[in-house]
């Protein structure tokens, strides 16, 4: 940070001065009214009290001021009631005004230092004060200055038209009234400004940080949605086929090594899975070429792996878009991916045994409609999971939808809608080949 403030260019000895000046008002201020006694004060009673020579105005002597105590007692108010020009602007600025007018009248032809105190005051109520103390103030400063002038020339024994103190007021006494006020206004909407950007930055500090959390929510979700299907999928097939394997081991040899083969091939691909997943929680981010989404191209293998598990799968596709023709995106590729994953797997988990399966895809201009459907009748080993509630939020994040249920001639249907690409042609993710 050097010899400057963070981000501010303003020296680090001023920013300490501004912090303890706003931490200890009172202690500050007591200080600074010490000041002004000692000096303004200290000036304004030997004048009241000079014995050597006259003041002489326009060529002749002036006359003394009268009253001398009661303005020595003014100025002694004066001076203490700055302590609380910040902590009490508005009893600060009332006994300033009084003491000062007071020293005013006394000494129409005289300039007392100490009346230089009710610019103070009048700068601390507009910058200080309540919402309405600066028009307050600058009335009462205008107006001050307007009966000083008006009552002030009688007391001096001077007879003086409105033209007289009218200038005298415009002149000598409201000018610096307005600059005071002024100042006091400046600094009141400096710190306004500031404060505005200071409550700025926490909102959007705290909006980040709520993003944030948003986010790392979002990717759990997701980790834990993508663990489900991985793990769920694999288990279903490894249980499958090692039930199947316990039954033809004896039978049919070759049966029970094929159905090893699948566990372990459908194993080591879970692991694979897995390890990407963890992957991702450790470093954060993920590396789609070591760990790609899988996308509708790998759909066969999938139905592959279902049939070898003992559930006869069915294909159809409708109306598939050509080359050049719309097709999925990416995202939308995956989330149909799973959910073909997880209908399938449902009907392993739940159907039953001698279930079948189909799964269709309809293509139309604007949508492609997934429908995954079995025959089974129920009576499955499986726990019912979250699966289903993980489909329909993968697919809503890509403008897709889903529904589950009953079919109309019994089984089990899951359907799924999702939209195709506008303005986008088919790649290599588009449509399901190798069938």
């Amino acid at each position: 940070m050097g010899r400057f403030g963070r981000d501010t260019g303003v020296p680090v000895w001023l920013e300490r001065i501004g912090r303890m000046t706003r931490a200890h008002p009172l202690l500050v201020d007591s200080g600074f009214a010490v000041l002004l006694a000692a000096t303004l004060g200290a000036w304004t009673v030997l004048l009241l009290f000079d014995s050597t020579g006259e003041p002489v105005v326009g060529g002749a002597p002036a006359t003394r001021p009268p009253w001398r105590e009661l303005v020595v007692v003014s100025v002694v108010a004066g001076h203490g009631a700055l302590v609380w020009r910040r902590v009490r602007p508005v009893p600060s600025f009332a006994v300033v005004g009084v003491a000062t007018g007071v020293q005013m009248l006394a000494s129409i032809w005289w300039f007392l230092p100490s009346t230089s105190l009710f610019l103070v005051a009048l700068y601390s109520l507009s910058g200080y004060g309540a919402r309405s103390a600066p028009a307050v103030g600058l009335v009462t400063g205008v107006a001050g200055a307007v009966v000083v002038s008006v009552c002030g020339f009688p007391l001096a024994g001077l007879p003086v038209g409105p033209a007289g103190w009218f200038g005298h007021a415009a002149v000598r006494l409201v000018p610096f009234v307005v600059a005071a006020w002024s100042l006091g206004m400046f600094r009141r909407v400096r710190v306004a400004y500031v404060a505005a950007l200071e409550e700025r930055a926490m909102r959007a500090e705290a909006e980040r940080e709520e993003r944030a959390r948003r986010a790392v929510a979002d990717e759990r979700a997701r980790i834990a949605r993508e663990m489900h299907d991985v793990v769920a999928h694999a288990l279903s097939v490894v249980i499958s086929q090692a039930d199947g394997g316990r039954y033809v081991a004896k039978a049919d040899q070759a049966r029970a090594v094929e159905s090893l083969t699948t566990i372990a091939r459908t194993g080591r691909q879970a692991l694979a899975d897995i390890r990407g997943l963890l992957r991702v929680l450790r470093t954060g981010t993920r590396d789609d070429e070591q760990f790609p989404h899988p996308q509708l191209a790998d759909l066969p293998e999938l139905l592959d792996r279902i049939r070898a598990a003992g559930v006869p799968v069915v294909f159809e596709e409708r109306d598939p878009p050509g080359d050049g023709e719309i097709g999925l995106s990416p995202g939308a590729e995956f989330a149909a991916f799973r959910a073909v994953q997880e209908a399938l797997t449902n009907t392993l988990k739940h159907a039953g045994p001698s279930a079948r399966a189909q799964v269709s895809f309809a293509w139309s201009p604007d949508c492609l409609v997934i429908a995954v459907r079995d025959d089974g009748a129920g009576g499955g080993t499986g726990d019912p999971g979250h699966g289903l509630v993980g489909m329909r939020e993968r697919l809503s994040v890509v403008g897709g939808r889903a529904t589950a249920g009953p079919g109309s001639d019994g089984g089990f249907l899951v359907e799924a809608w999702l939209p195709r690409r506008v303005g986008e042609v088919a790649g290599e993710h588009s449509g399901v080949p190798g069938r």
